[in-house]
């Protein structure tokens, strides 16, 4: 993000990355339920993710489709250079533009509060030929540091709390499968 003046010009910036963020998360939802994708239901399916389970923890589907999410983002009025703030989209040296995310299952990592600050992807089996890592997360940017956050820590905070007990592990689906 460029240096901002205000308070105001800051909460604003942030509000509208947050507001990508949703949005992306959104298309990701709807993409998983597409009839098109069926590859991707059937991999959720087959790790026991109820279609509750995908609700609660707003699981999606990032199609293989090289610029699918830049485009959707661009049509609801998403500048490019947010959608690179935002960690959604990479921009090669020559100008190339192309989704982060392509061909997995993405997870989105909220903050304390519940707000969409990145996300994870899973590879699907379709795509290990590929040579691309299994697991993928955002890079850092200015509303998700890697080593800040915790995974499901929105939803976990209350029972914790009351229960005086908390369980940190690894992995998103072990996450899922635990809560």
């Amino acid at each position: 993000l460029q240096p901002l003046n205000t308070a105001a010009e800051k909460a604003q910036a942030e509000k509208t990355l947050y507001d990508v963020l949703e949005a992306a998360c959104l298309w990701f939802e709807k993409q998983l339920q597409s009839p098109a994708h069926s590859v991707a239901r059937d991999y959720v399916e087959k790790r026991g993710l109820t279609p509750e389970t995908l609700r609660r923890f707003r699981i999606g589907y990032a199609p293989e489709e090289k610029t699918a999410l830049h485009q959707h983002l661009l049509a609801l009025g998403f500048a490019q250079t947010l959608q690179a703030e935002a960690g959604l989209i990479s921009v090669t040296d020559n100008g190339a533009v192309y989704d982060r995310f392509r061909g997995r299952v993405t997870f989105p990592i909220r903050s304390a509060s519940g707000k969409i600050v990145a996300f994870g992807g899973r590879l699907l089996a379709n795509n290990s030929s590929k040579n691309l890592p299994k697991y993928l997360n955002s890079p850092e940017t200015a509303l998700f540091k890697k080593g800040e956050m915790l995974f499901n820590l929105d939803l976990a905070k209350r029972p914790a709390r009351e229960g005086n007990i908390a369980v940190v592990m690894e992995g998103y689906m072990d996450v899922i499968a635990s809560a």
